[in-house]
């Protein structure tokens, strides 16, 4: 199953059934956006994917889903007076914006193009192991040919299992011990999204290392494929002073921080493979619009061992 970001396919062989792979990283910086675009690319092929929305609505991912499409921004899209899809809410055009027929047009063929393509989105009211593992059964009964799910993310779902009250590490292992044995037992991928602690922002890089699993008490034994992810800014920051103005790159310390006064321009998303059971570890980059959700790989893959 591939996931549409070619040198990642090239390198991992695509999605691999009865695996469970970790996506992890600090606050915003593209998790949910990179997991919207590895289903919608598999759902284009006509296999059915499920995503457990834990921290927002289902709403929310379609408009992303949208934007991204489109190459419309989501702000412009939850302004569009006209939009009523049978999964998305019409909006009402508060900041009076207009629209001509080339992005009218625009949002007609996204909301085409993803209402044909099999993804089924649920949010918070399946927050526990239990009813994803139930709702996931039902999916392959209904779809044999289910081939992902989607977790987003971790720590909302461990929150809200039977073993609430244990230690989170014992709660976080066996959550993840359990959907490795779904994921083998129904012949699918399953991709978890995991959110990395603030020390990760304290170091001279910024960058995650395994070890920053293990201080969450993850066991990586039980993940098959391991990925972090860090997003790299660019803003052009305005200084209020009638002399001059200067543009400025935040250091990895800043990373993940907004900045008052700061517009936002482009970033680079860094995908880190740190562990695959199946062959070698590597790095990819991408750049990354966050007002329109699109993501395209950089052709400078770097393979670690």
């Amino acid at each position: 199953m591939k996931t549409g970001l070619s040198e990642l396919d090239s390198e991992i062989g695509g999605l691999q059934k009865g695996c469970l792979s970790l996506i992890s990283g600090r606050p915003d910086i593209g998790k949910t956006i990179l997991s919207l675009v590895i289903a919608l690319n598999v759902a284009k092929s006509g296999t059915p994917v499920g995503i457990f929305s834990l921290e927002a609505s289902s709403e929310n991912s379609m408009i992303r889903l949208l934007s991204n499409v489109s190459g419309i921004s989501t702000e412009e899209i939850t302004n569009m007076p006209f939009l009523k899809l049978s999964h998305l809410s019409s909006f009402s055009n508060t900041n009076k914006i207009k629209w001509d027929d080339s992005k009218i047009e625009s949002i007609t063929k996204a909301s085409e193009i993803i209402s044909n393509c099999p993804i089924y989105i649920y949010d918070n009211y399946f927050c526990s192991i239990e009813r994803i593992e139930e709702k996931t059964r039902k999916l392959k009964l209904a779809f044999p040919n289910l081939g992902v799910i989607i977790i987003d993310y971790l720590s909302l779902l461990e929150l809200n299992s039977q073993y609430k009250d244990f230690p989170r590490e014992a709660n976080r292992n066996d959550i993840l011990l359990r959907l490795k044995h779904l994921a083998i037992e129904l012949d699918i991928s399953i991709i978890v999204i995991s959110q990395l602690s603030r020390a990760v922002s304290y170091r001279a890089n910024g960058k995650p290392y395994l070890l920053d699993l293990k201080e969450l008490g993850i066991n990586e034994s039980y993940i098959d494929q391991a990925y972090f992810l860090r997003r790299i800014d660019n803003y052009k920051h305005k200084v209020t002073n009638t002399l001059f103005s200067v543009f400025y790159r935040p250091t990895p310390f800043d990373m993940g921080n907004e900045y008052e006064g700061s517009k936002y321009i482009d970033s680079i998303l860094e995908l880190d493979l740190v562990k695959n059971k199946f062959g070698k570890t590597a790095t990819f980059n991408f750049n990354f619009n966050k007002e329109t959700n699109q993501i395209n790989i950089i052709s400078n893959k770097n393979n670690v061992n």
